[in-house]
């Protein structure tokens, strides 16, 4: 708090993994935060870097930090298997390079 008793406050932009740490870190320290994300929804076509893919850990870290985890299964969607495939545009066909069904992580966007 400073002098006359008020809370800093801070703007974080991006609620990236590291943005939800900072925002994370800087309430336990006493701050009033604010989080500002564009994307508002799961991205319609190619979602390439629009969300965070959380591996087993990270998912029990979040969960602690907030105090209704169960909230979290309302904006998440399970990622269940791995998929890297190649495509050869000019022939027109995909090979599957590996595949992993074990794959455990959550989508948050």
């Amino acid at each position: 708090m400073d002098r006359e008793g008020r809370k800093p406050k801070a703007v974080i932009v991006g609620g990236s993994i590291a943005g939800i740490s900072s925002a994370n870190a800087l309430t336990l320290a006493g701050w009033d935060v604010i989080v500002l994300e564009k994307t508002i929804s799961p991205p319609t076509g190619n979602p390439t870097g629009a969300g965070l893919a959380l591996n087993p850990l990270s998912q029990k870290i979040i969960h602690s930090w907030i105090s209704h985890p169960q909230l979290i299964q309302n904006i998440t969607v399970p990622l269940t298997f791995d998929q890297n495939q190649v495509t050869d545009s000019e022939k027109k066909v995909n090979w599957t390079l590996i595949r992993d069904e074990s794959f455990n992580l959550t989508a948050v966007h």
